[in-house]
């Protein structure tokens, strides 16, 4: 009996196997689209993870890019006794947390709002014009940022023509955090321009 249920066992095994190698030849075209994704993933997200090792050794120039000896969490308690780390760890929670507030609202009603759009024709191009900063580079979005908001930018010069002073919203400290999270809402709001500056407050 056992060995009547074990061949019937590799029997089912190898019918199984047969479908599924059945099944790739059928569809191979789509088995073929997976493959660059897969390769892209394994490449750019998987490997580069080995790199964190680095974290726990001593890196000197010159020497191996993981490192020489073993260092422990030594440079985690270096990091945790800057001065500087809890007020980093602060923004970058209050950062986050205002996106998720702000923006997750926003994706939702500028989809709703364009879904009451009755011309298709118009809802296509605002839905393409919507995702194009998608494309683009956060890198770029935060260097037109900051040169809107400079000091030359083109709002302190309308604020100097109005007979205003010019405001460094950059070097403020409210103004940095606040010109920040306009650029995440922008793109996650399917890139709808909810630009909002406000001036340091005196």
């Amino acid at each position: 009996m056992p060995k009547t249920a074990q061949k019937d066992a590799s029997v089912a095994t190898v019918k199984k196997q047969g479908a599924v190698m059945k099944h790739i030849k059928k569809y191979w075209q789509w088995y073929a689209m997976m493959f660059i994704p897969i390769v892209y993933y394994i490449v750019f997200r998987y490997i580069p993870m080995f790199g964190n090792i680095i974290a726990f050794r001593r890196y000197r120039a010159g020497s191996s890019i993981f490192g020489d000896e073993w260092s422990g969490l030594k440079y985690f308690n270096q990091f945790m006794k800057d001065q500087n780390f809890w007020r980093a760890f602060k923004n970058t929670l209050l950062l986050n947390f205002k996106y998720l507030i702000i923006s997750f609202p926003l994706t939702l009603i500028f989809a709703l709002l364009l879904n009451e759009v009755k011309n298709v024709h118009f809802k296509k191009i605002v839905q393409t014009i919507s995702y194009l900063p998608h494309f683009i580079s956060m890198v770029i979005v935060a260097g037109m940022v900051r040169e809107i908001l400079s000091t030359s930018g083109p709002i302190n010069n309308l604020i100097t023509k109005l007979g205003g002073e010019a405001i460094t919203f950059i070097s403020c400290p409210s103004g940095s955090r606040r010109s920040l999270l306009p650029r995440a809402y922008g793109r996650a709001s399917a890139g709808a321009p909810s630009f909002t500056w406000l001036p340091c407050p005196a």
